[in-house]
């Protein structure tokens, strides 16, 4: 796009309202100070659509009697990258609300030897650790896994997989507890340096109360045999008849 007249106008009519004063100033500054002053404003195409530039004045020519005579430029449309920028930091915001208001641990730990990285209260709940205990520190410093073959099975999966869905181990927690929990994680890429994002549950409960039932449903069925005894069972619904021949 071309825009050609006089600055003043070329400033009312293309450099968006909220910018003209400072795009005003900056030019006003270049031939005061002959220096250059990179500036990024917006402005307004014929069809009314809005584009973000950066500016930068180059070159200042003077006339023969040292007058400022003439002022180019450099301009560059920024507007994509403005928006990737806007993109980027609505999923950060994002991420950072998920990361620190989830009721599950979540913690940021980097791949090569599991040092943590950051994280969140639903980590400090689980395992009693506090941030400044374990940032800076690795996993195996704090000994938080009960079989570091756990930990193995992890990284590996995480290598050759990018995530790991499910992983039911056994973590001892600050006050040496040991809790059953299930944790799923994924690959993150940090400056460069890959590092695992692990969303863990604890369990614990679930599989008491699984065992229980189990023993519970054994000892009935023991109950049964010794008694010679059977059952049934009829969904009516569906006719369906289920007779157990245990005598």
């Amino acid at each position: 796009e071309t825009f050609t007249g006089r600055l003043e106008d070329v400033i009312t009519q293309r450099i968006h309202p909220d910018d003209r004063p400072k795009v005003e100033a900056s030019n006003q500054s270049v031939v005061q100070q002959k220096k250059p002053v990179p500036l990024e404003y917006r402005i307004i195409w014929p069809d009314g659509s809005i584009r973000t530039v950066w500016a930068e004045a180059g070159e200042l020519l003077l006339d023969q009697d040292g007058n400022p005579a003439e002022l180019s430029g450099i301009v560059q449309d920024i507007t994509e990258r403005k928006q990737a920028e806007a993109e980027r930091r609505q999923l950060e915001e994002k991420f950072s609300k998920a990361f620190h208001t989830s009721p599950d641990s979540i913690n940021i730990n980097r791949l090569i030897d599991g040092l943590y990285i950051d994280v969140n209260e639903g980590f400090t709940q689980l395992s009693g650790y506090t941030p400044q205990e374990v940032l800076g520190k690795t996993s195996g410093k704090i000994n938080i896994w009960v079989n570091p073959e756990d930990r193995l099975r992890l990284v590996e999966g995480l290598r050759k997989n990018g995530e790991v869905l499910n992983l039911e181990a056994p973590f001892r927690v600050k006050d040496g507890q040991v809790k059953t929990c299930l944790m799923s994680a994924r690959v993150l890429d940090i400056n460069g340096e890959p590092c695992i994002l692990s969303i863990t549950r604890d369990i614990s409960e679930r599989k008491q109360a699984e065992g229980a039932y189990r023993k519970i449903s054994q000892s009935n069925a023991d109950a049964l045999s010794l008694a010679k005894m059977s059952y049934w069972d009829y969904d009516i619904q569906k006719g369906n008849f289920i007779f157990n021949e245990r005598f």
